[in-house]
């Protein structure tokens, strides 16, 4: 039986002629960057409930994967992946658990601009192995764009009030940064694997069901204070959960099959892009000169 990474080479797909792939590209980065878009706005929403209603990175990540699971199965009814079990539970496990799981402990142990600038060195680690195990030919333009969204972005993170300040570097910090950049790298590498075999949203439901079903031993649903006033910590919610997961993740995974993983590396950079402009229009927070040539960058 091969591997996952062997029946996910270049050779294994029909080659599509330059008429079908176009449209299909397209396509798919228009998937991922509204993928991205959509998670950049649920960390805006994330940020309140850490801020307001108190609520546990643990807790909401296990809300949130379970939530869009039960949601998507009830309206999809998808069979269980029977390939690769093994493979699959640590994707769900290690990559969509985990890329949230650290990036949330990442903040904790050093701060948000830190954690971000961290799970962002998944850009290089993606088109690292694009070239090197996909034998993908790294032009000019490609690698040019890789590195200029990388200085946008951190423009844009590092470039508010406290500038290059505004990192806090802590071992556990980076550490735990650093992996997540990793478990972001290879859940976005990954899922073309189990897009291919299953589907979009039948190994996202999947995927989150394990994922989110493991956090219940980490953070039961009782494990957090509804405040008296709940509608707006539900709606909160809500939102996390169908935008900020749901439609974030399904989009991106319905998007990875049709373009490279360093097209897929630059396209998720839209995620800070939406996360400032959505904190400068609902948390009132204002943006400096550096941000806006960050953004143009990433654009």
């Amino acid at each position: 039986m091969t591997s996952p990474e062997q029946e996910t080479s270049p050779s294994s797909f029909a080659v599509k002629s330059p008429s079908q792939a176009r449209p299909l590209r397209l396509r798919g980065l228009l998937y991922t960057v509204v993928g991205a878009a959509c998670w950049g706005l649920s960390g805006t929403a994330a940020q309140t409930l850490f801020q307001f209603y108190h609520v546990s990175a643990q807790w909401l990540v296990m809300v949130r994967m379970l939530g869009a699971a039960l949601i998507l199965y009830g309206w999809l009814r998808p069979p269980f992946p029977r390939q690769h079990v093994r493979t699959f539970i640590f994707f769900a496990l290690f990559g969509l658990a985990g890329v949230q799981l650290t990036y949330f402990a990442a903040i904790a142990y050093s701060n948000a601009a830190t954690a971000t600038c961290l799970q962002y060195v998944s850009m290089p680690m993606i088109a690292l192995y694009d070239v090197i195990i996909l034998r993908s030919p790294m032009t000019y333009k490609k690698l040019l764009a890789l590195i200029i969204a990388f200085i946008g972005t951190l423009l844009l993170v590092l470039g508010g009030a406290n500038g290059i300040f505004a990192l806090q570097i802590t071992i556990p910090g980076l550490l735990i940064g650093l992996l997540s950049a990793a478990a972001a790298a290879y859940y976005l590498i990954s899922s073309k694997y189990f897009v291919a075999r299953y589907g979009a949203w039948g190994m996202t439901t999947w995927g989150f069901l394990i994922g989110g079903g493991a956090m219940l031993f980490v953070a039961p649903p009782w494990d957090v204070q509804i405040p008296a006033q709940p509608l707006p910590f539900l709606l909160l919610i809500a939102f996390i959960v169908v935008f900020g997961t749901l439609l974030a993740f399904g989009l991106t995974f319905s998007g990875v099959p049709h373009i490279s993983a360093t097209e897929t590396s630059i396209a998720i950079a839209v995620e800070p892009i939406t996360a400032t402009l959505a904190g400068f229009l609902l948390l009132h927070v204002a943006l400096t000169p550096q941000q806006y040539i960050g953004a143009t960058c990433i654009l």
